[in-house]
């Protein structure tokens, strides 16, 4: 099983990397927010945050920030709300995706940006092979 450290390596990174990209008193909408750990550590930046994630969500019970439970469909705000929309490994879930970006460019200002960040065939491809290596390892004992 990969760490929950590991994961947090992952995430802060990925935050390290799109905060040179959000203008400065952003209101940010995160999409998939899980326990909302990404979204409390934007907003010790200094961002206007809000999450908001399905209740399906496997991270629910791990909540370090306040998520806004929806239905995985309409976003609930209205429309020119967020300076920028952001989501972190999620768009590869959605089944209805394009239609869902349309949903998201409701509620995203004129002049605002959307981040979304998805793993790519090299990531897929090295976590298969690290999960089946420990699977194998930790069955043989």
């Amino acid at each position: 099983m990969v760490s929950s450290q590991h994961y947090e390596n992952i995430r802060t990174n990925e935050i390290k990397r799109i905060l040179p990209l959000i203008p400065k008193g952003s209101s940010i909408l995160e999409i998939g927010a899980g326990s909302g750990w990404q979204t409390k550590i934007l907003s010790e930046h200094g961002f206007d945050m809000i999450a908001i994630d399905v209740p399906e969500s496997i991270d629910k019970t791990k909540k370090v920030w306040p998520v806004m439970e929806y239905d995985g469909f309409l976003i609930p705000f209205p429309d020119n709300h967020f300076d920028v929309i952001f989501s972190s490994n999620v768009l590869e879930h959605i089944s209805h995706v394009k239609l869902f970006q349309t949903e998201i460019q409701r509620v995203l200002k004129a002049t605002g940006i959307a981040i979304h960040l998805l793993p790519t065939g090299t990531w897929r491809f090295f976590t298969i092979l690290t999960l089946r290596f420990l699977f194998h390892f930790f069955h043989e004992f």
